[in-house]
């Protein structure tokens, strides 16, 4: 075996070892939504709880108006879609309640 061929096992070796590791080819960790981990998910952002109400005051407060025609849109998608919970299998979704102290 010459060397060609050792360093083509080698680099071969070196993705397989990656992909099992969760690298990238350039050996960034890359993850998978339905498969990280919180701490892994920690160690990439910096994720700080709030219970500050005005968190979402933009969202929920924001002015817009709706012309006839985005009203007839929405109600026609809301139609369309009655049927879809009915045929969908449900889902286990984690709710995380918080702790209230008095």
């Amino acid at each position: 075996m010459n060397n060609l061929e050792k360093d083509k096992i080698i680099l071969e070796l070196q993705q397989r070892l990656n992909k099992l590791e969760g690298l990238n080819e350039e050996g960034i960790p890359t993850y998978s939504f339905s498969k990280i981990t919180f701490n892994d998910l920690k160690k990439c952002v910096n994720i700080k709880r709030s219970f500050e109400e005005i968190v979402f005051n933009d969202w929920f407060n924001y002015e817009n108006e709706l012309d006839i025609d985005d009203i007839a849109f929405l109600e026609k998608l809301l139609e369309s879609m009655v049927n879809l919970g009915t045929v969908q299998k449900s889902v286990s979704v984690p709710i995380v309640i918080p702790k209230i102290v008095s």
